[in-house]
């Protein structure tokens, strides 16, 4: 998170002050050395700087599109991200990890909405039946 924090950060400066796009390559060269690239192992750290560049370049791709008129971003209905960030689960990515751990984790979350299911329909049932 302090990581994903610090990249974005870099580009929105970089765009506020310069109005250019800081690319995976810059941002990684000032990173580097921060504390929480160091933290992680360097696949993570590097994952997570491509996802925000890629991110931003899906941005600023709308942008220009929409600078030229071929987007009309008013028009969309965009979910609330708070909205999103409570019903979404994202795992930290460990390119270490093995298979036979991630389909653990992943039988576990399952079984867990599974379960959260089921709880939601019976309540459903009790709340109809009145």
């Amino acid at each position: 998170k302090n990581l994903t924090n610090q990249a974005i950060y870099n580009v929105r400066q970089q765009y506020f002050t310069d109005k250019k796009y800081l690319g995976y390559n810059k941002n990684y060269h000032l990173l580097k050395t921060s504390e929480n690239y160091k933290t992680l192992n360097s696949n993570m750290a590097e994952q997570i700087l491509k996802q925000v560049d890629g991110d931003f370049k899906s941005y600023f791709g709308l942008l220009k599109l929409a600078k030229k008129g071929l987007y009309q971003y008013k028009d969309c209905k965009i979910p609330v991200a708070r909205y999103i960030s409570d019903r979404v689960l994202t795992l930290p990515l460990y390119a270490d990890l093995s298979l036979e751990d991630v389909d653990k984790i992943c039988y576990v979350i399952l079984k867990l909405q599974k379960m959260i299911l089921s709880f939601e329909d019976f309540f459903l049932t009790l709340f109809l039946q009145k």
